[in-house]
């Protein structure tokens, strides 16, 4: 059997720029700042999928409408344990109870919130601004008369939070220089997911070199320090999307993503901690994982005609067991940890909001119960999953956690 692992190829994706070299994307990165469009302040997109089509409110930065709390004569949501943690405009919210919302930041840079196994601290993703330099021998062309050309760099760092939204610790920053410090640009810090023991981001980068890397799963400590990139292949430089933990921590579930002509087909696949190895769980056409309680199921989002739905899948076959949304515009899903609901972001008109499904049963038997808003026409930023905890004294007894990701179908060559 073939694995994933292999030597990425020299392209990287950015958002925006459709798939094209680090070369090519600098020159357009440089000639949008001349233009005062502000660079990259999103994240690399979900490439399985063409959102953009789909839900055409979708846009990163926008200013939205105010989060708005449901009224007495809208449909009353269930209550749900634990808090529901979420992006709006750059900020960071939670939803808790029966719909008690609360906001955490206000500074408008935030981006990809995700809970602590503990839920004492949050991780996100800060979009800072400084000025950057790139060599004008890196523009072919462009007929720069300078040695520089000057940009404004809107990159990342990966932070800690209190669980209040307070005292920020940087991790891990996204600048990248060479030439003695002269010429500046950034690696990508995207969708970081926290491991059950809480000392490991799995995360979405093209470091430690943003001009030769792609955008691909690799790890780095939560106390800061070394990355660790493995050597996984990707599809002609389109890259990887969504890591998502195993409840036991040996297996990330992530979006391997494809094109099938100018069609997308994204595949997800799983990394073994352990052996290093990767190999592909589900056919293509499934993306954005999200592990149940006890590592049996994922909720995933299947890519049809009609746009994107949640998913229940078998963590061991891949199969699809259960459809929870039917609307093609539902994403993002994330498992509660009490393993009876999900929640997901969906997209009406040119708002995106957090809605929960509460569930009965397991595998086969899975049916939705009930399926109901948290917010209501409040623009929620449709690229950052939302992140779920719940604290230990509200879970149920856990059952039996089988190994996750024991099968798979087999992988394309390496590249």
């Amino acid at each position: 059997m073939t694995d994933l692992q292999g030597t990425p190829t020299q392209r990287r994706a950015t958002r925006g720029l459709g798939f094209v070299g680090p070369i090519a994307a600098l020159v357009v990165l440089v000639v949008m700042a001349l233009l005062t469009i502000a660079l990259l302040g999103g994240p690399v997109p979900t490439l399985g999928i063409d959102r953009g089509k789909a839900v055409a409110g979708d846009v990163p930065n926008r200013t939205p409408d105010p989060v708005k709390v449901f009224t007495p004569a809208d449909p009353k949501p269930p209550e749900i344990a634990g808090s529901i943690l979420f992006a709006k405009a750059g900020n960071l919210w939670t939803v808790g109870g029966a719909d008690v919302l609360t906001q955490l930041t206000r500074d408008g840079s935030a981006q990809y919130p995700s809970w602590s196994r503990d839920g004492s601290t949050i991780y996100d993703v800060r979009v800072l601004t400084r000025p950057g330099n790139v060599p004008c021998s890196l523009i072919p062309a462009s007929g720069c008369g300078n040695p520089d050309v000057k940009f404004e760099l809107h990159y990342p760092v990966i932070e800690r939070l209190s669980a209040s939204g307070a005292n920020p610790v940087t991790i891990r920053s996204g600048l990248y220089s060479w030439n003695g410090g002269r010429n500046t640009y950034f690696s990508g810090l995207w969708q970081p997911a926290i491991s059950p023991n809480g000392k490991t981001i799995a995360l979405i980068t093209d470091a430690p070199d943003p001009l030769a890397h792609d955008y691909q799963l690799a790890f780095v400590p939560t106390a800061g320090g070394r990355l660790n990139r493995p050597p996984l292949a990707d599809d002609q430089g389109l890259g990887h999307n969504d890591p998502a933990w195993s409840p036991d921590g040996s297996v990330v579930a992530y979006t391997y993503d494809h094109r099938d002509g100018t069609s997308a087909a994204p595949r997800i696949a799983l990394y073994d901690v352990k052996t290093r190895s990767s190999r592909f769980l589900t056919k293509p056409g499934y993306a954005e994982p999200s592990f149940s309680p006890d590592g049996r199921w994922l909720v995933a989002v299947a890519a049809g005609a009609k746009g994107e739905d949640v998913v229940i899948l078998d963590a061991s076959s891949g199969a699809e067991l259960l459809r929870l949304t039917n609307d093609g515009h539902s994403f993002e899903p994330v498992w509660s940890p009490a393993g009876d609901q999900v929640a997901f972001l969906r997209a009406h008109g040119l708002s995106i909001d957090l809605w929960v499904d509460t569930l009965t049963g397991s595998g086969h038997a899975f049916s939705v119960t009930a399926d109901v808003p948290f917010t209501s026409q409040s623009a929620l930023d449709g690229t950052s999953k939302p992140s779920w905890f719940i604290p230990t004294s509200e879970l149920p007894t856990p059952s039996a956690n089988p190994s996750a990701g024991n099968a798979g179908t087999s992988a394309p060559p390496s590249n």
